[in-house]
């Protein structure tokens, strides 16, 4: 009777050992570095190439965002694994833009026409 209980009790300890092993084999790896991805990009009027400043920058669906600077630049960081993001630029007296990027990018020309 002990030899069949120590023998049960071995095979689940096998059977747990392999599962494990095989979920850390099969599970998504986390990125070496950690680094964050970066959306960085300079925000311009379209036809006279004026930078813009104060235009807020916000990622759809997510928490991060930006206000440019006064030279038009902005730069946003993301810590997690995402390949694209989709950018809404606003600023009073302008058209909204929203426009998708791919991951890492960091020379993001945007332009924005000037309300009539």
């Amino acid at each position: 009777m002990r030899n069949a209980i120590l023998t049960a009790v071995i095979g689940a300890v096998g059977t747990i050992i392999a599962s494990l092993i095989s979920i850390y084999l099969l599970s998504p790896k986390m990125p070496l570095d950690n680094k964050p991805k970066v959306i960085a990009g300079m925000i311009s009027e379209k036809g006279s190439n004026k930078p813009i400043g104060q235009a807020q920058i916000t990622i759809v669906g997510r928490n991060e965002f930006d206000i440019s600077q006064d030279n038009g630049n902005f730069r946003i960081e993301i810590h997690d694994e995402v390949r694209s993001v989709r950018l809404k630029i606003l600023k009073e007296h302008y058209k909204p833009v929203d426009q998708s990027f791919d991951l890492p990018n960091e020379n993001v020309p945007i332009q924005m026409t000037r309300k009539k």
